[in-house]
């Protein structure tokens, strides 16, 4: 005797629920959250077990989609107290954070199928969107240092904001380490001291700029922000070496 087919829907569901069970959808497409939910709704009769499954997996990511909200607005709050407390001292910066607020209130309000077609019609590039990553992130850097004595709380806020962005866009390595490599691969009696530490996107390639500065000559190591590994030593006595070779 034949076993009974099951139908497609079931199959759909089974393969849904395998997949998705351990995966989470705070970050991801809010029209899968509504495809669980329909099937959810087609199973409640014919197959309740799987339904009640695939209702976990949406209460659940419901939940988290609740905390990640209320991780954004703790973000959006730190960046505009950011923003005041450099009102008067550093206007660039506070106009940079100001801009940022908006525009993370406006992607947060808009519809996640939106934002892909909107994206899709600007052709937005990923380097063109790692070079807005980048600057993001120097804004918030360059923002914390700024805040470092006069708003430490704030300052600490903002660091741990782009550590956290760091990793999530895939970088190995934070700031932090990249100094500690830097200073390994120069003689520092020669360099001196660190003076800036600058993330930069050179195609498509996150990288460290450690920059040292003795007797007004800078040394500049630049670091794979991915691998640890340095890429590149470039310095001002180079440059004048070359110089007067070619007169």
């Amino acid at each position: 005797m034949k076993a009974p087919k099951r139908s497609l829907i079931t199959f759909l569901a089974v393969g849904i629920v395998i997949t998705f069970s351990s995966v989470s959808f705070a970050d991801g497409d809010r029209g899968d959250m509504k495809v669980l939910k329909e099937a959810a709704s087609a199973l409640e009769q014919t197959h309740p077990d799987l339904s009640s499954s695939l209702t976990k997996i949406v209460e659940r990511e419901e939940q988290e989609h609740k905390k990640e909200g209320a991780r954004e607005e703790q973000m959006i709050k730190l960046y505009q107290d950011a923003a005041a407390a450099l009102g008067e001292t550093q206007p660039v910066l506070a106009e940079g954070l100001t801009k940022l607020v908006n525009e993370e209130i406006q992607e947060s309000t808009e519809d996640e199928e939106e934002v892909g077609e909107k994206e899709e019609l600007e052709g937005k590039a990923d380097k063109e969107m790692k070079k807005r990553s980048v600057a993001k992130l120097k804004l918030l850097k360059d923002s914390a240092e700024a805040l470092q004595e006069s708003h430490p709380a704030i300052a600490e806020g903002l660091t741990k904001i782009v550590n956290r962005k760091t990793k999530w866009m895939g970088m190995k390595i934070t700031a932090e380490q990249a100094k500690t490599i830097a200073q390994k691969s120069v003689n520092l009696e020669e360099v001196g001291a660190i003076t800036d530490v600058d993330l930069e996107n050179e195609n498509g390639i996150f990288v460290y700029s450690v920059q040292f500065t003795k007797d007004d000559i800078e040394t500049d190591v630049k670091i794979n922000a991915e691998t640890g590994k340095v890429v590149k030593i470039e310095s001002d006595k180079d440059e004048m070496g070359e110089e007067e070779e070619e007169r």
